[in-house]
């Protein structure tokens, strides 16, 4: 599997913060895949990277925390700052 054969969308998937963490090993097993795929699984581990970025959205008081997607082309949720 490599990231042509999968139908990417220009779409970004915002997801709440109580999916944060499904959706983001998905998208861990999801590369995991694709490693081994393309490299075979030659040794006993493989290495997965994601890169955030977290942007502070003052008018509506949250942290936008996003990360490019193998699927969607970025996975968002935010986090509300406290007063």
């Amino acid at each position: 599997m490599t990231r042509d054969s999968v139908a990417r969308s220009d779409a970004i998937r915002e997801v709440g913060l109580r999916e944060w963490g499904k959706v983001l090993l998905e998208e861990l097993l999801l590369r995991a895949a694709e490693q081994v795929s393309e490299h075979g699984a030659a040794g006993s581990s493989i290495a997965v990277t994601l890169t955030f970025e977290l942007t502070p959205i003052g008018r509506d008081r949250c942290l936008e925390i996003s990360t490019a997607g193998i699927v969607e082309k970025f996975i968002v949720t935010r986090l509300p700052l406290p007063l």
